[in-house]
């Protein structure tokens, strides 16, 4: 068994049912190629949010995209 498919595993095996925070700068090179696997076989999704604030502002404006699927990034922006 590959590492990348130990890191499938590990990666199916730990993922809960619904939303967690993750930090992938702190995935191996294995897990991050996981969970690109993962996401592109619609197991898995990928949620980012986005904000910006221009400089002196009170307010920011946010936006949150969601993607699962071989070209779900894509389509989501």
């Amino acid at each position: 068994m590959t590492t990348i498919e130990q890191s499938i595993l590990g990666i199916i095996d730990e993922t809960p049912d619904t939303w967690i925070d993750s930090n992938p700068s702190e995935w191996t090179d294995a897990e991050e190629q996981a969970a690109f696997h993962l996401t592109a076989a619609g197991l898995l999704d990928r949620r980012i949010t986005l904000r910006a604030r221009l400089p002196g502002a009170n307010e920011a404006i946010e936006a949150t995209i969601s993607a699962t699927g071989e070209y779900g990034m894509v389509e989501a922006m």
